[in-house]
């Protein structure tokens, strides 16, 4: 499989696969004009122009039952440039950046600090201890996740409905 699309991007080869997203029971029949693997988080990722979305999508690579190369050629456009790609990302959900401000508990803050989240973050010194990331980024979900880890050490000030999302998230497992 990864020799198959390695030799896809290399050579620039459209590449049929079957590929199986999480919420799906059945894997669907993708064409994608594959513009490069990228090793992120632990994981393979396809990124390149699918045509059944006549867009630019990532794929986890895990998720691709089946790769086959065609013998159509394909040109990378000359407007995509994969280093602006994965700046939006918070991990692997590309699109466009939101601001998200997060505060941390000074137990939170020496950690957050010693770290590069994201290229975006900035962070403010509050005087209690406290710190402020902000970060501009696409993914919410992701950011979500990652957030949840924290617990009542991280406090979601911008976006409100990623807030929201949280305390919906923290009732539902309440309830369970």
């Amino acid at each position: 499989m990864i020799d198959a699309l390695t030799r896809a991007v290399f050579n620039k080869f459209t590449v049929r696969m079957l590929h199986r997203a999480p919420h799906r029971d059945k894997a669907l029949e993708r064409e994608v004009d594959p513009y490069k693997l990228w090793y992120v988080n632990n994981g393979l990722y396809l990124v390149g122009h699918d045509h059944r979305e006549g867009a630019l999508r990532t794929f986890a690579v895990e998720r691709i039952q089946a790769a086959k190369l065609t013998n159509r050629r394909f040109e990378i456009p000359s407007d995509f440039n994969f280093e602006e790609f994965r700046q939006t990302a918070f991990n692997v959900i590309w699109g466009e950046p939101r601001e998200v401000k997060i505060r941390f508990s000074p137990k939170q803050a020496p950690y957050i600090r010693e770290r590069t989240w994201h290229p975006s973050q900035t962070i403010e010194l509050c005087d209690d201890g406290r710190i402020i990331i902000t970060l501009h980024v696409a993914g919410l979900d992701e950011v979500k996740r990652w957030l949840i880890g924290f617990g009542a050490e991280a406090e979601v000030l911008l976006p409100l409905e990623l807030r929201k999302e949280i305390v919906d998230e923290c009732r539902t497992l309440l309830k369970r």
